[in-house]
């Protein structure tokens, strides 16, 4: 199958408009129109509804969503090994927003500074998804909070959070921060030690998946939240964030997953290797500040 019929279901199902999806892939309108009808012909299923100005997948086309979201990356992986250059292997690495922003920040370049001739595919992903992507064996390593005890996938602890209350105004109390609450996704666990630690917590004004997003709220509207200690004495152009005296601190594990059942490879070791020596390096202060 043309992988340019998977490519352009993909662009029509996130525009939800054949013209603009026709602009971004650099083709007419009706050649979009032709290459949907064509996959739809080799699936033998209808992939939209075509309804005026409200196109969207039928039944069949949601069904078909995660396997051409599969097939276009493991085309996009085959592309960069075998037409790569110099950096003809590849490793695709996977990790929560918060993990990513508090403990990698800056260690991409490191790494292509140390020249390990691999080619890195990174993406920040849902936990969700990041394991249904590691079962896929599309992901070779992953970073998670959580990760599903199961045979198929190798876990390993190799960091920590850890996690205080910060707010926007110093010499403030629990009680009085957490009147302004911002619930940052730290993973069930972390709301489960929360909920115990602070049995009578208001419900939050918002909720957030990144820390980033949160401070950036606290900064601009006020508030409290739940962030690395490391961003204790942090600035930034609204100001800084100030330690809660008194509320509890909240530790996270971070897991390294990779699939039990892959084959061995040495440049998935290098990484492997890279990664943990990032990881267990004590942290500068602008490496991992919210800043």
């Amino acid at each position: 199958m043309d992988i340019e019929l998977v490519r352009t279901f993909l662009e029509v199902n996130r525009l939800r408009h054949f013209g603009r999806a026709a602009e971004r892939l650099f083709v007419t309108p009706a050649a979009v129109s032709a290459r949907v009808r064509l996959l739809e012909e080799h699936l033998g299923a209808v992939l939209f509804s075509r309804a005026r100005n409200n196109i969207h997948l039928t039944p069949a086309g949601q069904r078909f969503l995660p396997h051409a979201e599969n097939m276009v990356r493991s085309w996009q992986r085959a592309v960069t090994s075998v037409g790569g250059g110099e950096r003809t292997d590849m490793v695709a690495l996977g990790s929560l927003h918060s993990i990513w922003n508090v403990l990698l920040d800056g260690w991409l370049a490191q790494v292509y500074g140390q020249d390990l001739g691999v080619a890195l595919q990174v993406e920040l992903l849902s936990s969700q998804a990041v394991v249904s992507r590691m079962r896929e064996q599309s992901l070779d390593l992953a970073l998670m909070y959580e990760p599903p005890q199961a045979r198929d996938l190798r876990v390993d602890a190799v960091s920590r959070v850890s996690l205080a209350l910060f707010a926007d105004r110093p010499g403030l109390t629990a009680d009085e921060a957490l009147s302004g609450y911002v619930h940052v996704d730290w993973g069930v666990q972390f709301a489960m030690s929360l909920s115990r630690a602070l049995p009578g917590l208001p419900e939050p004004v918002l909720r957030v998946d990144t820390p980033e997003i949160a401070r950036d709220f606290l900064c601009r509207r006020g508030g409290a939240a739940f962030l690395p200690e490391t961003v204790s004495g942090g600035g930034s152009a609204d100001g800084p964030l100030h330690p809660v005296t008194g509320a509890p601190r909240i530790d996270r594990t971070v897991y390294l997953v990779e699939s039990a059942e892959a084959a061995e490879s040495a440049v998935r070791d290098r990484v492997r290797a890279a990664l943990a020596a990032w990881l267990e390096a004590p942290a500068p202060s602008d490496r991992t500040a919210l800043s």
